[in-house]
């Protein structure tokens, strides 16, 4: 039966270290996450930096070769000699939060709130217009263009993605302050 494993991995040589276990036959998991940049880029980044996960069965594969792969430091131990697994559904789990270009998702809103669609509605959650409601008019990859009525005008405004949530997602309901 096959168990997750810790490996780590040489110094800037993740891809290195993917690409010769995949070709052995393991099976390898290398979490991502996710930031923006000062200038609004995404940027990403190992989730634990100088390790990733190798699943095997201890008993059925090769499991020794990984310590001579190309771009892997060492197999990680409990005690000097014993490789120790990780706790069954703990790499599961991680998994289940990581979306299809290997990033992990701690929030389990993530994956919803940044997919807006032009003339959705929408609830502002930081800055003045905080709790203000308005239509999405416009979807950039880092920013949202959002329509909203303040003293009878419309008025747009341009907000980060993390700024803005799905207005069926508010705790308040029917309580939120909007005036369209």
């Amino acid at each position: 039966m096959k168990k997750w494993y810790v490996i780590q991995i040489k110094y800037k040589q993740e891809k290195i270290a993917i690409e010769n276990l995949e070709a052995q036959g393991f099976e390898v998991y290398y979490p991502l996450t996710s930031r923006l940049s000062k200038t609004g880029k995404e940027l990403l980044s190992p989730f634990f930096s100088g390790y990733m996960f190798v699943a095997f069965d201890i008993g059925k594969d090769r499991w020794r070769s990984i310590c001579g792969t190309q771009g892997v430091y060492k197999l990680l131990t409990a005690t000097d000699k014993n490789v120790t697994a990780l706790p069954k559904g703990f790499i599961e789990s991680m998994i289940k939060r990581t979306d299809e270009n290997g990033v992990m998702r701690l929030n389990v809103f993530d994956a919803v709130l940044k997919k807006f669609e032009v003339g959705q509605e929408v609830e502002i959650m930081e800055g003045p217009f905080k709790m203000y409601r308005g239509t999405v008019e416009q979807v950039e990859k880092n920013k949202i263009s959002i329509l909203f009525s303040l003293l009878g005008r419309k008025n747009s405004i341009k907000l980060s993605h993390n700024a803005v949530r799905h207005a069926d997602l508010s705790p308040c309901g029917s309580a939120v302050a909007t005036e369209l």
